[in-house]
C-alpha cells in the first residue's frame, strides 16, 4: 500500500502510544519458537526464531517522571546526551547529560519555552567538546552547537525554513541535517567554519534523520520514497544512494556501529504492534537482527563507542525513559537479546495514518505498528551475518 506524502508543516512531538487496535495473539515463548504468520492474502515478513534470553535492558532514567529521549553516547563512552522535558515549563524539550549509569543528570540547556533537541547517534563532535542540536530559541528551527557544560552557544544555520536532526562528521568540520528549505524534506550538509551548504538528496519523497558514519565516507538516513520508511545509505557527497532494508516495515531512527559495518534502527519488522530495536549490515546484506522484544515502543537507538551496548528510548515504563541493553559476547543465528514476553501482533493489512506520518522532529512517534523478534551479540557486531 502506497503511503501518501507527509504533511510538510511543523509537526509536534507526540508521545508514542502502545497499540490500541484489535490484534491477533502471537505466541513468542520457548526456545527456538517461531512466531505465527496469519492471512494468506496479506502475508507479513517471516520472523526468525526466538531462543533464550541473553540480557535484559536496564532503565537508567527511572528516577524521572518526565519524558527522556534520543540518547547519544559521548566519544569516550562515559556520558549520555539526551533530550528531556524535565526543565521545560511548557512541555518543551531541553538537552541533558548524565553518566552511562544514569547518575549526575544535569541540564545543558535551560529554555522554558523553546525546544532544544539532539539526535541519537553522532550528536557529539569526535573530540567531545561540542554538541549539535536543533532549536527554535530564535523563533525558527536552526542548527546550533554548544559545549557539554552549557556554554559557548553557536548558531550554525541561518535559513527561513526549519533545519532539524543534525549530526557531526568524524572530523567535526561538517554537520549533516534535514531541511525543507527547497520545499521538500531533504538531506543537507554544512561546513561549520565557512557556512558552505550542500544539498545531498533531491527526491520528491521525504528524507530524514541523517547520521554520519564513524569513518566519514557515508551517511545513513531514512526515506519514504518506496512508499514506507526504509533505511538508506549514501556516500558523503550524496552519490550512491542505496536502500538497505527494502521491506514493508516502517524502518526509522538509523545510526552506526562504531566500526561502520552495522546500522541500528527502530522498526516494526515482522508484524509487531510497536517498534523494537534492530540491526542490519550497512551494505544491506542478511536478515535484520532484533535486539529488543517488548510490547511497548522502543526507538532512537545509539551504539556505545565500544560496541558492547545500545542505548534507546522506550515507553515500557509508562513514560519515555532511556534504556541500555548490553550485547552478548557470543552470537549464533536467531539468538535473542531480550526474552520475549507474550505479545500481540498487528493484524495483516492494518495500517493507519499515524503510522504513515511516523516520527518527525517535534515528534516522538505515534506509530500503530511495529515488528518483532530479537537477536544479536557482541561477536555479531564485530563480524557479519
Amino acid at each position: 500500500m502506497t503511503i501518501p506524502m507527509l504533511n510538510k508543516s511543523k509537526p509536534k512531538r507526540i508521545k508514542p502510544r502502545s497499540s490500541r487496535r484489535v490484534h491477533i495473539i502471537a505466541a513468542a515463548i520457548a526456545i527456538c519458537c517461531v512466531v505465527c504468520q496469519c492471512g494468506k492474502d496479506n502475508p507479513v515478513t517471516p520472523q526468525p526464531p526466538q531462543p533464550p534470553s541473553q540480557a535484559q535492558p536496564v532503565n537508567i532514567t527511572s528516577d524521572s517522571s518526565h519524558d527522556d529521549q534520543n540518547p547519544a553516547f559521548s566519544p569516550d563512552g562515559q556520558f549520555i546526551l539526551f533530550s528531556s522535558k524535565r526543565n521545560g515549563s511548557s512541555g518543551n524539550l531541553n538537552l541533558w547529560v548524565m553518566t552511562v549509569t544514569g547518575a549526575g543528570a544535569s541540564a545543558v540547556t535551560n529554555s522554558s519555552d523553546s525546544d532544544n533537541v539532539n539526535m541519537p547517534g553522532s550528536s557529539w563532535s569526535k573530540s567531545g567538546n561540542r554538541i549539535c542540536f536543533s532549536s527554535d530559541r530564535n523563533g525558527n528551527d536552526e542548527i546550533w552547537t554548544v559545549m557539554p557544560d552549557g556554554t559557548g552557544f553557536k548558531r550554525i544555520t541561518f535559513d527561513d525554513a526549519p533545519d532539524w536532526e543534525p549530526t557531526f562528521s568524524p572530523d567535526g568540520n561538517w554537520i549533516v541535517f534535514q531541511s525543507n528549505r527547497d520545499n521538500n524534506w531533504d538531506i543537507y550538509k554544512i561546513n561549520i567554519n565557512t557556512g558552505n551548504t550542500i544539498r545531498l538528496t533531491n527526491n520528491a519523497a521525504d528524507d530524514w534523520e541523517p547520521n554520519w558514519s564513524p569513518v566519514g565516507n557515508r551517511i545513513v538516513f531514512q526515506s519514504n520514497r518506496t512508499g514506507n520508511w526504509d533505511i538508506f545509505v549514501m556516500n558523503a557527497d550524496g552519490t550512491g544512494q542505496q536502500n538497505i532494508t527494502g521491506n514493508p516495515a516502517e524502518d526509522t531512527d538509523p545510526s552506526w556501529s562504531p566500526d561502520g559495518s552495522k546500522i541500528v534502527y527502530s522498526s516494526n519488522y515482522g508484524g509487531l504492534a510497536e517498534a523494537d530495536i534492530f540491526v542490519v549490515t550497512s551494505d544491506g546484506g542478511g536478515t535484520p537482527i532484533q535486539i529488543t522484544n517488548n510490547p511497548a515502543y522502543d526507538g532512537a537507538p545509539s551504539f556505545s563507542p565500544d560496541g558492547k551496548s545500545i542505548a534507546f528510548e522506550s515507553n515500557r515504563s509508562g513514560n519515555l525513559d532511556i534504556w541500555i541493553v548490553e550485547i552478548s559476547t557470543s552470537f549464533s543465528n536467531g539468538v535473542s537479546i531480550e526474552k520475549a514476553p507474550v505479545r500481540k501482533k498487528t493484524k495483516p493489512g492494518l495500517k493507519d495514518d499515524r503510522r504513515k506520518l511516523k516520527k518527525k522532529w517535534r515528534h516522538l512517534k505515534d506509530r500503530e505498528t511495529s515488528y518483532s523478534t530479537p537477536t544479536s551479540l557482541f561477536n555479531y557486531f564485530h563480524s557479519s551475518f
